[in-house]
């Protein structure tokens, strides 16, 4: 029986107390475990070993994401010392070939999971990338057992040679004790933040992936239909200028408010106050299904999002949100104005999507099928 787990993280920690949500994940894993051990990138560039209960946190000289896939390859004294039974990659080409290389070296099962599309793009676009998505797939093809957080990604990997029976469907997940909106006096937030009128929120990195450049304009055409409407589109990111560029052309500094990182109780808090919650991401740049979707409909909001990637598993169009055609700023615009308008509407979808993540995607459902995949791999061999 496994009860000594190495998980390879492709993240960046100064320590346990940083790890933010990371931590809670850990912990939960842990506790199938006598031992969980996380082994990740530092921010110091000395190497750090901390314990908490039964998560041991092992950090790796400060490095790039790039030199990774190479100091992953430390799980393999690391597993040998610790004697490790079994060893998850969080990621299949930022440390997954190092851990299926691992589990073959040290005779352990091994389960890499898959987050996005990422990689099948990378199959047809420039020497590095092709080289990057044949180690991926390497990855993927030679662990024991892959996750998948979507069917659509599971179907995307069985095309790609993984063998159905590895794969494993473990659905993202939500804290609904967290995300719930009866915690929030609505009225409160909105006076502190200075929402007044309709907002829709959207939650997310600064990134070319979320689409906020097309949502910006798209709002645009919102405000003429429904001229208090509200856009608050927050995480911070190196595209904060361009975003700021595009709200002052467009004379939409009075009705589109940016903020940097927010806290998970600021998050919740937007979420509170927000009528509507857009996703408008763009296909080919690694996005797959923001967990901020779930985190929205936990809060009863419907969801107006991209019709791409693994968001149409998540979002039913017209029973908990609407999907609209990746880039159309028309559509964007004309969704989010049409629920704006209909609050009748709005509560029907954001009720029907509270019900779904609580049958499908809670706390507590999400994590025993993760703990599930990953202590029922084979025994190790002798």
């Amino acid at each position: 029986m496994i009860r000594r787990v190495l998980h390879i993280s492709n993240s960046s920690y100064g320590s346990l107390e940083d790890a933010g949500p990371s931590r809670a994940i850990y912990d939960e894993l842990a506790s199938g475990a006598d031992a969980y051990h996380v082994l990740a990138r530092g921010k110091s560039i000395r190497p750090a070993v901390e314990l908490a209960g039964r998560v041991h946190l092992h950090l790796l000289p400060r490095s790039s994401s790039k030199a990774f896939p190479l100091l992953a390859y430390a799980a393999v004294p690391l597993g040998r010392r610790y004697g490790c039974q079994a060893i998850v990659a969080q990621d299949p080409l930022l440390g997954g070939l190092a851990g299926v290389h691992a589990g073959r070296a040290l005779g352990l099962p091994t389960l890499v999971e898959c987050h996005t599309d990422a990689f099948f793009h990378m199959a047809s676009g420039s020497t590095a990338e092709r080289a990057g998505a044949r180690c991926a797939f390497a990855a993927l093809r030679g662990a024991t057992r892959v996750r998948a957080g979507t069917r659509g990604l599971a179907r995307k990997m069985r095309e790609a040679g993984v063998r159905p029976e590895r794969i494993v469907l473990v659905p993202y997940r939500v804290d609904l004790r967290q995300f719930d909106p009866r915690r929030v006096n609505r009225s409160e937030v909105a006076g502190r933040l200075g929402l007044g009128g309709k907002a829709v929120v959207t939650v997310g990195r600064f990134v070319e992936q979320k689409g906020y450049v097309g949502l910006i304009r798209a709002f645009g055409r919102v405000v003429e239909r429904v001229p208090h409407a509200q856009l608050v589109i927050a995480g911070g990111g190196p595209l904060r200028g361009c975003y700021e560029a595009e709200v002052e052309r467009l004379g939409l500094r009075d009705a589109v408010t940016l903020f940097d990182w927010v806290s998970r109780e600021q998050q919740v808090g937007l979420l509170a106050v927000a009528e509507v919650y857009v996703q408008p991401s763009v296909p080919g740049h690694g996005e797959w299904m923001p967990r901020t979707i779930l985190e929205a409909m936990a809060m009863r909001l419907p969801v107006v999002a991209s019709e791409m990637a693994g968001i149409p598993d998540v979002v039913e169009d017209a029973r908990s949100g609407e999907l609209v055609p990746p880039g159309n700023e028309d559509a964007l615009a004309g969704a989010l104005a049409g629920l704006l308008d209909d609050p009748a509407r709005r509560r029907r979808l954001g009720d029907e999507g509270r019900r779904l993540v609580e049958e499908v995607y809670g706390w507590d459902v999400s994590f025993e099928r993760y703990r599930e995949a990953i202590y029922t791999l084979p025994a190790p061999r002798a």
